[in-house]
């Protein structure tokens, strides 16, 4: 029991030294300031979006620097907190672990969009668009095969009724 007691509380004033709680409030201040300029820059993309007259890949590009550009903010911040406490030699392990997670989340945040790109769920892109417009004759097919109901009015399957009397769709 003693021994338990005495590692709780090394750890307890290990966390609460000035050092860790100094590297603590830097992380959480680098967090702060990368929440709030993702915000404007957000913002100011909102309101400049329906202006835009650029190519497809130029709005994919804005798109995933938007994405990415949170987190890539606190991995600078973070690079900047590292090198101001190491030039006053204080230890930098909580500052090192935050800035390896961040890193490891960017990368991730990166490939996640640029494989959603790829695929077509991102909205705009090319391959979202020719699904999100689709061949109605394909649509109704795929509709067909899955069993929908065909009205006594119509001549093919109504997606859009889903299975009402024809007098409630509107589509017949």
């Amino acid at each position: 029991m003693d021994s338990a007691d005495s590692a709780v509380k090394s750890i307890f004033l290990k966390l609460t030294s000035p050092e860790v709680l100094a590297e603590v409030i830097v992380i959480v201040i680098a967090a702060v300031i990368a929440l709030a300029v993702a915000h404007v820059v957000r913002l100011w993309h909102l309101r400049r979006k329906p202006a835009l007259a650029t190519e497809a890949w130029q709005n994919h590009a804005l798109d995933g620097a938007l994405a990415v550009a949170p987190m890539l903010l606190v991995v600078v911040l973070l690079l900047l907190a590292h090198a101001a406490f190491s030039m006053l030699s204080v230890q930098t392990q909580a500052i090192d672990t935050v800035l390896q997670l961040a890193t490891a989340f960017v990368l991730v945040r990166m490939s996640v969009y640029l494989l959603g790109v790829l695929v077509g769920r991102i909205p705009g892109s090319a391959a979202g668009r020719t699904a999100s417009r689709g061949d109605l004759r394909s649509r109704s097919a795929l509709s067909s095969s899955a069993g929908s109901r065909r009205h006594s009015a119509c001549s093919t399957a109504s997606i859009s009724c889903r299975g009402r009397r024809p007098s409630r769709c509107g589509s017949c």
